[in-house]
């Protein structure tokens, strides 16, 4: 919570309030309700912006220092279902000249969606370990997906070694009773690993290793679904058939575009025009806003009676709080339940996972995009803002995800490029693919079934990537020195041009409302426009140094 004093104009002065607390919660402005646990608070007097978040981090711990690699493009798709698909992406990216640092792997690369495998048919492990050599050979790397939840054996011909080496060492979460969690993910029923447990750090790198060891050589790993995610309420595989749950699917059909493109009028290409037409079809140029419905569930019952139902409600915007996730009486080595610590499930994992790639990879900088986080998560890993839209109003969203996990200590961050759920087109992903190269994670990503979005697929696209990447990294050294200095590390790496240069009250209505700085950057985040507004302060040129 960030408290900004106005003493005496045009001065601002700023100090922090820091509660930790693992339970749930709500918040609302500056009034904290919890249910339970321990409440640390810590206070942070400043006086500048930037020393609040340096003593922030002075407490939670500072960033991990990146990989220098890290920083480049990546790029990814759920929807890659064949290493020919993979093979064929780094071909068109190195033929239309855009930089492309990182491939990586959704889901389709696991054989029936279970953790630590690769499927044999449409990635055998010998052509995989061979396509991700000729990455290395090429400084190219390679990073797979890896979800939060292990499948479960479904009968006693079934042999899947990361479910049963956790059995022998007890590292899942449990029921009260004592008997397995059991979930619901992609490949089935699934259980969840116990952080806590003695054994969880051996049995993952195990996991890990055997993976790499057979084919999939890693660079660093994608965490996902950790908050944790589950498609089911509670345990709902205990006492269930396991071989009668088939793995899940998801929808391919896609029909969603961004906003003031008519795919009825203009077909699914997402072209800017088509036979020399403009495709821009609103009636004004505004962005319309998708509204965001949010949900509740009333919950009540007595204390220590029902831990699945707190005494006091939290305002929770999608249902219970155990609405498909690990419900919270679930237990954990320790004696601990889900309903104390189920916001460090994610960090826990991260973790784990930063260790296991040091013992697997020794020497060599970790480097992990996690979806969920907790206080200290950037000392384990990097981050990514979730599924987002193929929207403008969701590339102009991103900016203030980006400049808050700066705050929050977590600079290795960005969002999914063109869009995600949806399908993009031509003039969105054009425009963020400028504004992602002046992000520390710099990734495109989108959904199976939606139309391709590598940068290669417009000319004009691809274009102004080859300009944006070469701009990002010819500042790459600054941000690779700024995450790895000890005295810079604990600063922000992507700043607000709020932050140093409005001093001045008469300037914050001049202030445009989505800046950046390090590097600094007045991006197009509307539709159709060919210039904006932006207050600068008095700069030297990079390129003449005047």
């Amino acid at each position: 919570m960030r408290l900004p004093e106005r003493p005496l104009p045009p001065v601002f002065s700023y100090s922090d309030i820091f509660l930790q607390t693992p339970p749930n919660s709500k918040v609302s402005l500056i009034e904290y309700r919890m249910i339970g646990g321990i409440l640390d608070f810590y206070f942070f007097s400043g006086p500048t912006d930037a020393e609040v978040i340096a003593q922030y981090g002075s407490v939670i711990g500072y960033p991990m220092w990146q990989p220098a690699w890290g920083f480049g493009f990546h790029l990814c798709r759920w929807g890659y279902h064949n290493l020919s698909e993979d093979k064929e992406n780094v071909a068109q990216m190195r033929a239309a000249g855009v930089p492309l640092e990182v491939q990586w792997n959704d889901i389709d690369l696991y054989h029936a969606y279970r953790d630590f495998t690769t499927d044999p048919v449409s990635f055998p492990a010998d052509e995989l370990r061979a396509f991700i050599q000729e990455l290395a050979a090429n400084h190219q790397h390679y990073i797979p997906i890896v979800d939060a939840a292990i499948a479960v054996t479904v009968n006693s011909t079934d042999i899947y070694d990361p479910f049963t080496r956790g059995v022998e060492e007890d590292v899942w979460i449990k029921n009260p009773d004592g008997s397995l969690y059991l979930g619901q993910v992609w490949p089935g029923y699934t259980v969840f690993p116990d952080w806590f447990s003695e054994n969880i750090l051996s049995v993952w790198t195990e996991g890990l290793k055997n993976w790499s060891d057979i084919g999939a050589e890693f660079s660093g790993i994608w965490l996902d679904m950790n908050e944790p995610s589950s498609f089911c309420s509670y345990s709902c595989g205990s006492g269930a058939n396991y071989s009668a749950l088939a793995p899940s699917t998801a929808s391919t059909v896609i029909t969603a575009y961004p906003e003031c493109y008519n795919s009825t009028i203009w077909g699914p290409s997402g072209n800017m025009t088509i036979n020399g037409t403009l495709t821009y079809s609103c009636a004004a140029n505004s962005t319309a806003e998708t509204g965001i419905e949010s949900r509740s569930a009333d919950v009540g019952g007595a204390r220590s009676v029902d831990l699945n139902s707190p005494p006091y409600a939290i305002h929770n915007g999608f249902g219970a709080l155990s609405t498909h996730s690990v419900a919270t009486n679930a237990t954990h080595y320790g004696g601990y339940t889900e309903l104390d610590v189920h916001n460090m499930f994610g960090l826990l994992e991260e973790k784990t996972t930063n260790l296991a790639i040091q013992t697997i990879l020794p020497g060599k900088r970790p480097f992990l995009i996690s979806r969920s986080t907790f206080p200290s998560a950037g000392k384990w890993t990097g981050h990514w803002l979730g599924d987002n839209y193929s929207k403008w109003q969701f590339m102009y969203l991103s900016i203030q995800g980006v400049l808050q996990f700066q705050i929050y200590q977590i600079p290795m961050v960005g969002a999914d490029t063109c869009g995600f759920l949806g399908n993009t087109d031509e003039e969105l992903c054009n425009r963020w693919m400028q504004l992602s190269a002046f992000t520390p994670f710099y990734r495109n990503h989108n959904h199976i079934g939606a139309i391709p979005q590598e940068p290669y697929r417009w000319p004009s696209v691809a274009n102004a990537s080859r300009i944006a990447i070469a701009a990002r990294y010819a500042l790459l050294p600054y941000w690779v020195i700024g995450n790895t200095d000890e005295e810079l590390c604990n600063r922000w790496m992507q700043l607000s041009a709020f932050t140093p240069f409005y001093r001045n009250h008469n300037h914050i209505g001049a202030i445009p409302q989505e800046p950046y700085r390090w590097p600094s950057v007045a991006n197009a985040s509307r539709i159709a426009i060919a210039a904006r507004y932006a207050l600068l302060p008095y700069w030297v040129s990079l390129q003449t140094i005047s």
